[in-house]
């Protein structure tokens, strides 16, 4: 039987302003609002009469309209990222108790609903083998080709193979390179700004592959990531040892949340800072062919940077004479080790950084209120349910919930240096750490509405 491979053609005419446009409609409504009771697919999934899923796209087409099937990709969108941050959380606790297998089960799925989300706000969507793109008319199309040999009365591609094969394809096509670096900004600031005020004729289409990878997006490991966390899954884990270590698990949770504390801009700049600066120095290294960085406009036009992020990425550390560290969450994120459940939970936090860039696009540009307002209905419900606050009293500024982060971080350092690597001490110890230290859920809201 021949293989299905991904239709460039109709990947091509995925449309994002199609999405965007339907995600208009929710704002300020509850999420059971988004598709509402009589939507025949209120559940957000294209399932049969029977209650089976939609096994291909002409089965799914038959059941839905096309309208019906744009509403459930555009409301899947904003909620894969979600669900992706109560991934990363559960991956967290894991973590803490030192069950590295279901760290790396939890935050490969952490992974793949991000890069879901990703796809869903560029319109393509993927749904239990049903898979398609959706163009700037609404057309409903296959992103698999098909030919004689295929039967295609069984499912399509699974979610796992169509999500990282879609996203591949997506990200290498050069008209989609802008929008990425549209996409994702740091400190209001889109990255295709930074690129342009210091290299304004450079070739960025041709370009997109390598700077996305050093953005931490090398979605070749989504494949391999997949593989080791069936392991994780399925086998016996005591059979398949994972090498560990008790400091590096609890540095990691403390400098995911250095990287991750709110700010006065729509994003994380601490993390933004460092793959801002991977970004321009790889650039660089395309149009010198070195690593000296003081020999380009790194240097040389510096002050040519917006000015927005001019006072927030200093020269020094530009050029790597500050001396600071790469901190650890991107260290690992950037190895190509998908054995160690730090590297799955570090290219997660990545590929969630990105995905949130796509929804809080998707959500400016169908008009919701900057400061967050508009997504109340929908985020204020999310945290009551993970206790991040008790109903009817969630904070007037979501960035608030970073007070409590903070003191559990000092208990939580305080007793893991006590514990001396002993997982029972740290965890008996941790009288106010835990589980708030292991609430990623709490910057998915404020990173949506400061």
């Amino acid at each position: 039987m021949a293989v299905k491979k991904i239709d460039l053609t109709n990947l091509r005419k995925a449309s994002p302003d199609v999405i965007t446009a339907r995600i208009s409609n929710f704002n300020g409504q509850s999420v059971s609002e988004w598709l509402g009771a009589a939507h025949l697919a209120n559940t957000g999934q294209l399932l049969q009469a029977n209650g089976r899923p939609c096994r291909t796209l002409s089965a799914a087409k038959n059941r839905f309209s096309n309208t019906q099937i744009i509403d459930v990709l555009a409301a899947s969108a904003p909620n894969h990222l979600i669900d992706s941050w109560s991934y990363l959380s559960r991956a967290i606790t894991a973590l803490a108790y030192q069950d590295h297998h279901a760290t790396r089960h939890l935050a490969y799925y952490a992974q793949l609903r991000a890069a879901m989300s990703i796809l869903a706000c560029v319109g393509v969507g993927v749904f239990n083998g049903t898979n398609f793109s959706v163009s700037s008319q609404s057309e409903i199309r296959d992103i698999y080709s098909h030919d004689d040999l295929i039967d295609t009365t069984k499912s399509g591609k699974g979610t796992h193979a169509a999500v990282w094969e879609s996203l591949s394809a997506w990200v290498k096509i050069p008209a989609n390179a802008e929008y990425f670096f549209e996409a994702v900004s740091v400190f209001r600031t889109s990255i295709l700004d930074c690129v342009n005020s210091l290299w304004p004729s450079a070739a960025l289409n041709s370009l997109a592959g390598q700077l996305i990878n050093v953005w931490g997006l090398d979605l070749s490991l989504g494949f391999t990531d997949h593989a080791s966390r069936n392991i994780s899954s399925y086998a016996s884990h005591a059979l398949n040892p994972l090498s560990t270590s008790f400091g590096d698990d609890s540095s990691f949770i403390s400098n995911f949340w250095a990287l991750l504390e709110p700010s006065g801009t729509v994003g994380f700049d601490t993390l933004d800072k460092y793959l801002l600066r991977s970004v321009l120095r790889q650039l660089h290294q395309y149009q010198k062919g070195n690593d000296n960085y003081a020999t380009g406009p790194l240097n040389s036009k510096y002050e040519d940077l917006p000015p927005l992020v001019l006072p927030r990425l200093s020269k020094d550390f530009l050029l790597g004479n500050d001396g600071g560290e790469t901190p650890l969450v991107l260290e690992r994120a950037l190895q190509n080790n998908n054995s160690d459940p730090l590297c799955l939970l570090g290219r997660a936090v990545l590929l969630l950084r990105a995905a949130n860039g796509f929804v809080s696009k998707a959500f400016k540009e169908a008009g919701f209120n900057e400061d967050g307002s508009s997504l109340r209905p929908w985020l204020d419900p999310i945290g009551e349910k993970r206790g991040l606050f008790d109903a009817g009293e969630s904070p007037e500024l979501m960035s608030s919930l970073w007070e409590e982060v903070r003191y559990s971080l000092d208990d939580m350092e305080t007793a893991s240096t006590a514990a001396n690597g002993s997982s029972k001490s740290w965890l008996q110890s941790l009288e106010n750490g835990m589980p708030i230290v292991c609430q990623s859920e709490r910057a998915g809201l404020w990173s949506l509405c400061p």
